[in-house]
């Protein structure tokens, strides 16, 4: 007797929200980061503060929401979409306190904030 088939699977998604809540506050760097805005370009100082921003998120093991309310800057635009690898992301950026110093990404479907940009000077906005 023929089995008969049927399609019973849920469709897949486009994409998955992500629940900030839970999942904790990973970094990854998946390509080249942007001319001018890359670790050769960074001074001692800056190379400082961008282990500070690690420590101060990955090192203590925040969920997501934890670091966005600690360390995403959100005056103007928190957000903003701009053609990374192909693709249009929505890029926020984060810092810390009064300084200057800014990382630029975008979350990827695994939960990563991916980084594509590390401002020590803020200038990024300014040009």
């Amino acid at each position: 007797m023929p089995v008969i088939l049927t399609n019973n699977v849920a469709p897949k998604s486009a994409g998955t929200k992500l629940d900030k809540n839970q999942l904790k506050f990973k970094i990854a760097l998946t390509g080249n980061l942007f001319n001018n805005y890359g670790f050769k370009d960074l001074k001692p100082e800056a190379i400082r503060a961008f282990h500070k921003f690690i420590d101060e998120t990955v090192g203590k093991k925040l969920t997501i929401t934890n670091a966005e309310s600690k360390l995403l800057r959100t005056k103007g635009k928190p957000s903003f979409k701009e053609l990374v690898n192909g693709k249009k992301r929505d890029i926020v950026h984060f810092g810390q306190g009064n300084t200057p110093f800014r990382v630029f990404g975008y979350y990827n479907d695994d939960g990563y904030f991916v980084i594509c940009r590390i401002d020590p000077s803020h200038k990024f906005h300014k040009t």
